[in-house]
């Protein structure tokens, strides 16, 4: 197994980290995976998280927030194109695997540039195995980083049914029926679509697969909480039907964007498995309104302060925090809170969903245990 520092020592030599030399491992943990391996998990004293795997040392994930969205003095802004070719050379020397994906998509946009991959294996797309990588132009420095890999043997596409049966296949079991569907706010346009939107066909057997499309859930009870200051809560939240699949919280990780939305939808529609099981698609559908910062990158971590936004919004409350000079943070570093978000939290604070007292750090990630508290506090208060 790969020893934390051994991991440190990797990190620092990405340059595009911009990790300093007094940088130092926290706290690590090492988690056994579903699949019989190990994810190692540092976070360091400079407000930068990272997984890898234990046993290679491969860099699976980094979260970075040290430079606190400012322009870095040592440094000049970066273009999109020098970007790009730094992110380039950092992929092909700290991923392994990564001459089996595509670009699929990217985005310039508030100072950051964000590229988006999916793994081809055939020439066919797998789109649970992707790469997610944002790179702050301002500061010059990768701001987050994370990749996906099924290590399986994939069935080879030799001897399959043709695009018409398939087709055929689909429209005879449901055909295309007539929706409204929601274009813009308050624009909703009558358009034709696939009856059953879900279903994929067995491209060997031409059967229908209604299911093939959404991920498979299954919860054991967390193995990586015991002791932990979230536990109580956590597991009362566990024996409530709100669960996040497998058997591992990483308590002390930033929560993904996807996954934080499914404890706000939790909020939304009361506590059900449903919730936390829906496809992306239909999660998305469900939280709409209530997450206005959408990043197109459902591995994003979210920042403390806009996950109180999500949270006051599912509350139905967000009409009276649009008007911030009407309240008063008592957090030692009030003054780093966007302006814009001062009264959601404030009203989440008050309530008692949240600390009302210390720092709130609100640009820094928000955790698996610290979102899963706010939940369970606001379920618990009746809110």
């Amino acid at each position: 197994m790969k020893s934390a520092d051994e991991i440190l020592s990797t990190a620092k030599g990405i340059e595009i980290l911009g990790l300093s030399d007094d940088a130092a491992v926290k706290y690590s943990y090492i988690y056994e995976e579903g699949d019989g391996s190990y994810t190692i998990s540092l976070s360091l004293t400079n407000g930068v998280y990272i997984t890898a795997d234990a046993k290679t040392g491969e860099i699976l994930s980094i979260y970075n927030y040290h430079y606190d969205n400012a322009p870095n003095p040592d440094k000049n802004a970066a273009t999109a194109d020098a970007a790009r070719e730094k992110i380039d050379a950092f992929l092909n020397e700290y991923s392994s695997k990564f001459g089996e994906y595509k670009e699929v998509g990217s985005e310039e946009s508030d100072g950051s540039l964000s590229l988006g991959y999916v793994r081809y294996i055939n020439d066919i797309p797998c789109y649970a195995d992707n790469i997610y990588i944002r790179y702050d132009l301002e500061s010059d420095e990768l701001s987050s980083y994370r990749i996906s890999y099924t290590d399986i043997s994939f069935p080879s596409p030799d001897n399959i049914i043709s695009a018409d049966e398939a087709y055929n296949t689909i429209l005879e079991n449901g055909g295309l029926e007539r929706q409204y569907i929601c274009a813009a706010e308050n624009d909703y346009r009558l358009c034709v679509t696939l009856a059953n939107y879900y279903s994929a066909v067995d491209a060997f057997t031409g059967k229908i697969e209604k299911e093939s499309v959404q991920s498979e859930y299954s919860h054991d009870s967390y193995t990586d909480i015991d002791g932990h200051w979230c536990q109580a809560a956590v597991q009362i939240l566990e024996q409530s039907g709100i669960a996040f699949n497998g058997n591992l919280l990483k308590p002390d990780e930033p929560i993904t964007q996807s996954d934080l939305l499914r404890l706000v939808g939790a909020v939304i529609d009361g506590m059900t498995t449903e919730t936390m099981t829906c496809d992306e698609e239909t999660l998305y559908h469900r939280v709409d309104e209530i997450q206005p910062f959408f990043e197109d990158n459902t591995t994003a971590g979210v920042t403390r302060e806009n996950a109180c936004v999500y949270f006051a919004r599912a509350l139905d409350v967000a009409k009276y925090a649009a008007d911030a000079n009407m309240f008063k943070n008592a957090f030692s570093d009030a003054d780093n809170i966007s302006a814009d978000k001062v009264g959601y939290i404030a009203l989440l604070a008050s309530a008692g969903a949240i600390n009302k007292n210390g720092a709130f750090r609100p640009q820094d990630y928000i955790t698996y245990a610290e979102a899963c508290t706010i939940l369970y506090n606001i379920l618990n208060l009746g809110l």
